[in-house]
């Protein structure tokens, strides 16, 4: 039987309200460095995270397992609050400001980051074979679509517990109005998991039913649905080794308390590990 080799990991921007970044401008000076943010992820017992370019990473950190492209770079704050197109084409709001840095600064940390040979995760197939491609609605195709692609291109996957299986977002109606009413194409999240996971490098865990702080009211106990969705990887999965990532969004909450935004990675990581050992 072979050895399945599980690693943990947690997206930066769940950590963003850990601590506080000195002699930063607003907004910046809301949330910690990266550096603090992965120094954070480590103490907790984490082994890296999965970066974004918020404000303040440069690419160059250390631990950074794997990567995304921003949400939605915007140049200025005038520009969110006006709802004008930000980097990635949509209507932009004033997280997109607080979050990240300009698109131009954006790109650099990318940059950086593709140059050392990390993982990027991406939201479409495309011409590199080391980028995964994350399962959700916006792809338009079909599980068996997607893995006739994965077969012929070689390109491997990022499982979402919550993008599996919900249905298209107004976002992603809004760049094709021609989704409006239309189901999502994956179908059953729990199909859709079987047939893909032989092609599945990364999972992203988020709590799919109850928010985050009702998942911490509810003694962080990974429903059955995620585990259903995990084991058809860990059964499946031609990967030797699977990324686990806590990506999960920084409540109103977190801002008041960094102690609580500690926490709730802790004891995450702990309901992630409970999870692989049932």
């Amino acid at each position: 039987m072979r050895r399945l080799d599980i690693r943990f990991a947690i997206s930066v921007v769940s950590l963003m309200h850990i601590g506080r970044q000195r002699g930063a401008r607003f907004p910046g000076c809301l949330f910690a460095p990266p550096e603090e943010l992965i120094n954070q992820a480590l103490d907790l017992g984490y082994v890296g995270v999965q970066a974004l370019p918020i404000r303040g990473l440069t690419g160059r950190e250390d631990d950074i397992l794997l990567f995304e492209d921003a949400w939605n770079a915007v140049l200025s704050l005038w520009q969110a609050l006006r709802h004008y197109l930000g980097a990635s084409g949509l209507p932009s709001c004033l997280n997109d400001w607080v979050v990240s840095p300009t698109p131009v600064e954006c790109e650099q940390a990318v940059t950086e980051m593709a140059q050392r040979g990390i993982t990027q995760v991406v939201h479409r197939f495309d011409n590199d074979i080391n980028h995964l491609v994350e399962v959700s609605p916006s792809l338009d195709m079909t599980p068996e679509q997607i893995a006739n692609s994965c077969e012929r291109t070689g390109h491997r996957l990022v499982l979402d517990t919550e993008h599996i299986g919900r249905g298209y977002r107004y976002y992603e109606i809004a760049v094709k109005p021609g989704r409006v009413g239309k189901p999502s194409p994956l179908g059953e999240s729990h199909r859709a998991a079987a047939i893909l996971s032989p092609w599945v490098d990364t999972i992203h865990m988020k709590p799919i039913g109850p928010s985050v702080e009702e998942f911490v009211e509810l003694d962080f106990s990974l429903a059955q649905e995620e585990k259903m969705l995990c084991d058809y990887v860990f059964a499946n999965s031609t990967s030797d080794v699977i990324t686990m990532v806590a990506e999960y969004p920084p409540t109103k909450s977190m801002l008041l308390s960094p102690a609580k935004s500690r926490d709730i990675a802790a004891r995450m990581l702990e309901a992630m590990h409970r999870l692989v050992e049932c």
